[in-house]
């Protein structure tokens, strides 16, 4: 009897056992809707579920692939799927009723274009009316092509539209003449068959909207916030993953999703188109900003499409996982805790370093410095010599945490890493005489350097084979040798590289190619210490965006110089010289600046193209269009004003390499041209300044002179204004407001002018500016004799995208802008009437 009493104790004990574990292991059950089939783009959810990391915060998730009956806002709705991936119509949805909120935006830039094949005769844009295009419900509702078809005057009604069987054999057949296309799968199968094509992509139109956009509904975020959190985080962690690793993830879809037959190759090509559009201009994935969100609807609303307002605030979710979160055990450890101990990298600017107090300078003590203000305890540097020392002083439990590293193999054996708050670039540096490397196989065999323990050593050592790694003691010790031949390269972070560039003469080098592979940088912490982990990665999950962005300003934007170095304008030979600022004019003319930022790396080239980039960040999302249109004239204006300047430049080095090949010595003459060549760099300078000081977009409450401001404009146009006429009034009218919007105003009807004088062949151009103060009011007129507006079509100049001119001549939404500020920003009225060949423009202002 004892014995069955204690038999039956023994099995409740164990089925007790059995079901306390059951119901530890039990996931919640969950789904993904995805937007499209099975494909490297959505290869992060893919790595996120067969790598554990839904697992691990207890998730089960199904990935469901899209069918063509699938509804996925209306199922994410219902509760069908519990979260899904979208185009950017999820705006317009969202604006149409639809009860969602946005998570993460994977690709910061569509892939999302049209294609034409180059046999069709379609040249432009203009050439789509009465073309047949194959177009899918979704892509008839994407902001992004509505808008680039509606800046050329256009609109899907113009076009015979067909039914999308997304088979790029329809246009290679030519069943169809236009068709929508991923840039990251279809333009692989037509290179290989080597057909050639025209690439009609909305970025072109600077319509860069977001794509694969992560969202949920309302309801599961009120009602399951931390499993939001937990599926956004582990999501996001999965595409780093992927990014990371894409041969592994290419062939785990090969043998577990591949339900569109892809080859290895086509995948690879994919991932590789995908990564870039997913980092373009962020350094982590998912970024998802309310400037961008709101800009989407804001076309949508131009078009006529939204039926709400939308409340942006709350339609994009906030990660809600702070510090006034810590739990109960992480408070009391804190406090318990008393202070932190951190190593760094002593030497590795700018990122870090201790300078010769012993202070730790760079980004991450900027990082650290709002690490320090959300919890209590100090963090404590402790200082070693470099950083092979910082790793071993890691290893010894010497300190807690390293401030910023990239985890590895090796060093997850005694470190445990947080989120990445750092993604960096790798790039290549050689010497002038080697040319762009596009192709890490071509430099097989070659000598390249890597800092001793740095994370890409034991990466690029395990990886790259094929490639001699050799170790140096630091940056500096690399590219010294690169410099003097010892080395053919040196591996490094785009950011450092550039640091080194500019606090150090190293003219023989440059940037000459980029890698793959980036440095994901977050706080590693004693892998025995997870309560220390936990509250690391709050505290790095609270860092904004736009702190982030402060930050990088701080150390990597290249700001101008007020002279030229006399030794570095030796040492540069002529032919660089002269290509270098031929280069930099023609890359500015045909504004392709963000593809080449990580190709120029000397310091005029950064300078203006910092600037430029600076400003046009600034802009407001509605107005970007027009203010690009503004920075393409202003463009053309610089290259008028620097013609001179290069031509002086060029005969003054003509004439120092003819000293340098005669072998003569006159040390005098060569400064002499030196410091014409310095006068003319800068003077070439000042127009860069000019240009950048309008763009700036700070909205500050000034005093100033109208008259003043006008003139302001007119030198801004110097170079294409030279042969006209312009009068105006010597009347000071001094007024409070914002100088800036004023000139933008005048800019775009000046502007409007001088095209009409060159459209018109108006022999004796002139321009009148005129202002009078009434007893309540001020009016300026702006009076050009360009030949008029035709009656027929002066109510509509003031509507978006209105545009008597050709894409490459006008946007159409300059004078829309103008109106806009007038009314809204200045407090006044624009209008405009015709006597003739006379255009009027009128301001007044109450």
């Amino acid at each position: 009897m004892i014995k069955k009493s204690i038999l039956f104790i023994i099995l409740v004990v164990l089925l007790n056992t059995f079901l306390i574990a059951n119901q530890i292991t039990k996931l919640d059950k969950v789904s993904l809707q995805l937007q499209w089939k099975h494909q490297f783009e959505f290869a992060g959810f893919y790595m996120a579920k067969e790598k554990g990391f839904y697992k691990n915060i207890g998730l089960d998730v199904e990935i469901k692939e899209f069918t063509f009956d699938t509804d996925i806002v209306r199922d994410v709705q219902i509760g069908k799927s519990t979260y899904g991936t979208n185009y950017p119509s999820v705006v317009l949805d969202k604006s149409n009723g639809a009860d969602i909120v946005l998570m993460s935006a994977i690709l910061q830039l569509s892939p999302h274009v049209l294609i034409s094949l180059k046999s069709s005769g379609i040249n432009s844009i203009k050439d789509f009316k009465d073309k047949r295009i194959m177009i899918g419900d979704n892509a008839i509702k994407t902001a992004s092509f509505r808008s680039m078809l509606k800046s050329n005057n256009l609109s899907l009604d113009d076009m015979i539209q067909l039914k999308n069987r997304f088979n790029i054999n329809d246009l290679i057949d030519k069943r169809t003449d236009i068709t929508t296309v991923f840039k990251s799968n279809e333009l692989y199968y037509l290179d290989k068959q080597g057909i050639e094509y025209n690439i009609w992509d909305p970025k072109d139109y600077e319509f860069d909207f977001y794509d694969v956009i992560l969202f949920t509904s309302q309801s599961e975020l009120d009602n399951n916030p931390q499993r939001v959190q937990n599926f956004n985080e582990a999501s996001l962690k999965g595409w780093r993953y992927a990014f990371d690793n894409i041969e592994e993830t290419v062939d785990l879809i090969l043998k577990k999703y591949n339900t569109q037959n892809r080859t290895k190759e086509a995948l690879i090509y994919e991932a590789k188109a995908l990564k870039e559009l997913a980092y373009f201009n962020v350094d982590t994935i998912g970024d998802i900003r309310k400037q961008n969100i709101r800009r989407i609807y804001d076309m949508y609303n131009i078009m006529g499409l939204t039926k709400e307002k939308i409340d942006f605030d709350s339609f994009i979710y906030k990660n809600k996982n702070k510090t006034k979160d810590l739990t109960k055990k992480e408070k009391l450890y804190l406090k318990n805790k008393g202070d932190i101990t951190m190593c760094i990298d002593p030497d590795w600017m700018p990122f870090e370093m201790l300078d010769k107090k012993g202070n730790h300078i760079g980004m991450s003590r900027d990082y650290f410095d709002i690490f320090r203000k959300n919890i209590d305890i100090p963090i404590d540097v402790i200082k070693t010599k470099s950083w092979v020392q910082t790793l071993e002083f890691a290893k010894q439990r010497e300190c807690d945490i390293i401030s910023l590293a990239m985890q590895t193999p090796n060093r997850k054996q005694y470190m445990n890493f947080t989120t990445p708050y750092l993604s960096v670039p790798v790039v290549l540096v050689t010497t002038h005489q080697v040319s762009f490397v596009d192709n890490i196989k071509s430099i097989k065999n070659k000598r390249v350097g890597i800092v001793e323990g740095y994370a890409l050593s034991e990466v690029f050592k395990e990886k790259y084979t094929n490639i001699n790694i050799i170790d140096v003691k630091n940056i500096k010790d690399g590219l010294e040798k690169v410099e003097n031949g010892e080395l053919y390269g040196f591996i490094g972070s785009i950011s450092s590289i550039g640091y080194m560039f500019q606090t150090n003469n190293f003219a023989n080098l440059k940037i000459t190619g980029k890698f793959d592979e980036r440095w994901e940088l977050g706080v590693a912490v004693r892998n025995d210490d997870l309560v220390l982990l936990n509250i690391f990665n709050k505290l790095v999950n609270i860092i904004s965006q736009e702190q982030k962005q402060t930050i990088l300003n701080k150390y990597i934007a290249i700001k101008y110089e007020k002279g030229i170095d006399y030794t570095l304008l030796k040492h540069l030979s002529i032919g660089f010289i002269i290509t270098l600022l031929i280069l930099t004019f023609f890359l500015l003319r045909e504004k392709k600046l963000r593809k080449k930022i990580e190709d120029l790396n000397e310091n005029l080239e950064l300078k203006i193209i910092k600037e430029v980039k600076k400003n046009r960040d600034k802009d407001k999302a509605f107005f970007r269009q027009a203010k690009l249109a503004s920075m393409g004239e202003m463009i053309a204006n610089i290259a008028h004003q620097w013609r001179q300047p290069l031509n002086r430049i060029n005969l003054s080095l003509a004439v120092i390499d003819d000293i340098i090949k005669d072998d003569i010595i006159d040390g005098k003459l060569i400064e002499d041209k030196i410091k014409v060549s310095q006068k003319n760099l800068q003077y070439m300078s000042d127009t860069i300044e000019d240009f950048s000081n309008f763009f700036r977009a700070d909205k500050k409450l000034t005093k100033f002179d109208i008259t003043n401001t006008f003139t302001k404009v007119i030198e801004l146009l110097n170079g294409r204004i030279n042969n006209i006429d312009v009068v105006y009034n010597k009347t000071k009218v001094e007024i409070s407001s914002y100088e800036n919007e004023f000139i933008q105003v005048f800019l775009v009807i000046v502007n409007n002018a001088l095209d009409n004088f060159l459209i018109n062949n108006i022999e004796n151009p002139k321009i009148e500016f005129k202002i009078d103060i009434a007893k309540d009011k001020i009016n300026i007129t702006i009076c050009d004799n360009g030949g008029g507006i035709s009656d027929d079509i002066i109510h509509n100049i003031f509507e978006p995208y209105f545009t008597t001119k050709f894409k490459e001549e006008g946007t159409g939404i300059g004078l829309y802008m103008a109106v806009v500020i007038v009314e809204d920003s200045i407090g006044g009225s624009l209008d405009v009437e015709c006597k003739g060949n006379k255009t009027i423009f009128k301001i007044e202002i109450k």
